[in-house]
């Protein structure tokens, strides 16, 4: 408000402002030469958007329109009408709940959905600013957004534009890239798979006559995607899938990000640093993991689950539409070929791969010691024996559910066990809301609250933290450890760390930690007896108590830091304790884990959401923290994927799935709408899973909205 009117003429592609008053027009160019008249903006039409400023003149607001003898009233009004009667539409969902979820999705896709040239349309953009301006595309996060876009018949044909674009970023090779834009695309590697599950969802809901053409259209090419991963990511010699970066040949472009790493295959399977995929390698998160890339296949030392499932899983849903459009009757289908017998061959080629890599999948990957499908390192790449479960657990271990493969019972364990235990991937049932955090007997009466401070700077020095004590159930604790005391040594609050134990009387495993004065006195710091010498000791009773062993599922390590030369003693050194797992700043920084002090107990609400991007009780859990992004942060697509799993037809009797679905749905569109969507209008990349929520990545990032696409779903929408 304050400022004057503007009008647009899209023919001539100029913006003409009208100020209130007196003040003559000033024109906006978009093409053409500079004009006579004063220029207030210029822009080009390979930009997203137009941003221009002008002086507030009155109280008028600035109003577009293509109509030049339009007023701002007039425009107002038209405005406003078309916001009531959009809304309107939101009523057929039932529910004030369910139409605040479908006006929210629905806001979080067209917000992105921008025209560019370099795809003659418009395009899905994954977030403002994002790679190369805004204008990029990724593989799953495209189609997830297609798939919300075209969920009902007034966004169809967008979400059909959608799906068409991110299917059309297609390499030679035939599959779809990692990412796009109009610079570049990823040439080495794919992403998750699940364009022909979005393909079927248009079917299920559109059905036949509606989505034959876009079947017909998309089919070979869908066809050639499978095609390339059956032939480029089998690992051998079990025949299960790997993520991988395929060599290019010749890389003309030395700005292709990693090609045949290590790293680009973690980018493949779309969770970037999860610890699944930790290894020795230089990108690696935590550089002690075992996992291993191999330069000659191209493709990470690890038959994976989640991967494999993808595939199978894809391969299905193209069968499905596939064998949909060839049944239909050809009259009823407009602006479609009749299917034809190189179709119907490829479709049981289809078939016999579904069936080869779900037989593979239920007779290598099923770990039934734990209960649930594991990803395995293949012997000959380790030296090993024998092919070896690598037990990190994430949502991806739920995927073999999408294919129908796993047995009932297996599902009923899976749910069980890990999907709905709160200390391993936390799912509350509607029921049981709000979540109970999980706690130790042992623990219960006698808490102490850890948090990290950061003491005053020194100029040219890495920042020093203290770990200290806020608040116990005793005060028996010494005061040297306390962060009152840290706090009038000029500290200021970083956060909230884990809980340890204010007595001894919670275990025969616990041991006492002091304070230790050390680098001249000017840095304190919490550990365990002989980690220093007794002369530098400046508590005489122990700081908190911690466990020698882990306590509980979920708990977590207090770990002890050091940077410096190998040739300074231990008091001309800096050092640090942390104690979440949560080390990103420290491996960055080229720190060195000395030692762990001990166990301690994770925070009330740590896993409050559910289905974290690692189970609860992985050793690498670090929410929250500051960049924690695929290491226990709530995600979206991972949940859409469990819950399509969850949806299966096989497991419809089986009511610890029914249960589990509902459960996630619910507790996904809460997180949205309570910590994302109602205080702030944000859609995030990822959610913060402990029990404040909200982003933990990018604020408008349109996979978000998936969080409440399940609820949508959930009620048959």
């Amino acid at each position: 408000s304050g400022f004057g009117k503007v009008t647009v003429d899209p023919k001539s592609l100029t913006m003409t402002i009208s100020p209130a008053g007196s003040l003559p027009a000033t024109t906006i160019y978009g093409t053409g030469p500079v004009p006579s008249k004063q220029q207030l903006a210029s822009f080009n039409l390979t930009d997203t958007h137009l941003a221009f400023a002008v002086e507030p003149v009155g109280s008028q607001p600035v109003t577009l329109s293509s109509i030049a003898s339009e007023s701002s009233s007039k425009t107002l009004q038209t405005l406003s009408n078309a916001r009531e009667s959009e809304i309107k539409t939101y009523t057929s969902y039932g529910t004030p709940a369910l139409a605040e979820l479908k006006q929210a999705i629905q806001s979080s896709v067209m917000w992105l959905t921008v025209y560019v040239p370099y795809a003659t349309g418009l395009i899905l953009t994954l977030s403002r600013g994002s790679m190369g301006g805004g204008n990029s595309q990724c593989d799953w996060d495209n189609f997830f957004a297609a798939m919300m876009q075209g969920s009902d018949p007034r966004g169809k044909l967008l979400g059909f534009a959608t799906y068409a674009q991110i299917l059309g970023t297609r390499t030679v090779p035939g599959f779809v890239p990692n990412g796009a834009n109009a610079a570049k695309k990823s040439r080495d590697r794919t992403e998750p798979i699940v364009g022909a599950k979005v393909l079927e969802a248009f079917l299920d809901r559109f059905e036949i006559e509606e989505t034959a053409w876009l079947i017909e259209w998309s089919f070979d090419q869908l066809f050639g995607w499978h095609d390339w991963a059956w032939n480029k990511r089998r690992n051998m010699p079990l025949g299960l899938i790997s993520s991988g970066s395929s060599p290019i040949a010749p890389l003309v472009d030395p700005t292709d990000w990693g090609v045949n790493t290590m790293q680009a295959a973690r980018w493949e399977t779309g969770m970037d640093n999860s610890p699944m995929y930790d290894g020795p390698d230089a990108q690696s998160h935590n550089k002690s993991g075992p996992i291993l890339f191999n330069n000659e296949t191209h493709m990470m030392g690890l038959y994976d689950v989640g991967m494999t499932s993808n595939l199978i899983s894809d391969m299905q849903s193209l069968v499905r539409v596939g064998t949909a459009w060839c049944n239909a009757d050809p009259s009823q289908l407009p602006y479609t070929s009749p299917c034809s017998q190189t179709t119907l061959g490829k479709i049981q080629v289809l078939q016999e791969r579904i069936k080869n890599l779900g037989d593979l999948l239920q007779a290598h990957l099923w770990n039934s010691e734990v209960g649930i499908y594991v990803n395995k390192m293949p012997a000959g790449q380790y030296n090993l024996t024998e092919d070896k479960f690598y037990v990190r657990i994430s949502p991806t271990s739920f995927y073999p559910l999408m294919t129908g493969f796993s047995t009932p019972d297996q599902a009923d364990r899976m749910v069980k066990e890990h999907l709905l235990n709160p200390t391993g991937f936390c799912v509350t049932p509607e029921a049981e809301w709000p979540p109970k955090p999980p706690t130790s007997p042992a623990v219960e009466n006698a808490t102490a609250l850890l948090q990290s401070w950061r003491l005053p700077r020194v100029q040219n020095e890495p920042d020093r933290y203290v770990m200290c004590v806020s608040s116990a159930s005793t005060q028996s604790l010494a005061e040297e450890g306390s962060c009152a005391a840290a706090q009038a040594a000029g500290a200021v609050f970083v956060r909230n760390e884990s809980y340890g134990w204010a007595t001894q009387n919670g275990g025969s495993n616990l041991i006492p930690l002091y304070m230790y004065n050390i680098k001249l006195g000017n840095q304190s710091i919490l550990a365990r007896e002989g980690t220093f010498s007794d002369a530098s000791k400046s508590s005489p009773l122990p700081v908190v108590w911690v466990a020698s062993s882990p306590p509980q599922p979920g708990s977590w390590p207090l770990l002890l830091w050091t940077t410096g030369s190998t040739d300074q003693t231990n008091s001309q050194k800096i050092w640090r304790v942390t104690g979440s797992p949560n080390s990103e700043t420290e491996v960055a920084g080229n720190w060195q884990q000395n030692a762990t002090m001990g166990w301690t107990r994770p925070l009330d609400g740590a896993c409050y959401w559910g289905l974290p991007s690692i189970s609860f009780d992985d050793p690498a859990f670090g929410s929250p923290g500051n960049f924690v992004y695929w290491r226990g942060n709530a995600w979206a697509p991972l949940a859409m994927l469990t819950y399509w799993g969850l949806k299966h037809e096989a497991y419809r009797n089986v009511s610890s799935v029914q249960l589990a679905r509902k459960a996630l749905a619910n507790s996904y569109s809460k997180m949205w709408m309570e910590t994302a969507w109602r205080p702030s209008h944000q859609v995030c990349e990822n959610y913060c899973v402990h029990k404040e929520g909200g982003c933990c990545g990018d604020t408008f990032y349109h996979w978000g909205a998936l969080a409440g696409f399940m609820s949508i779903l959930e009620a048959g929408k």
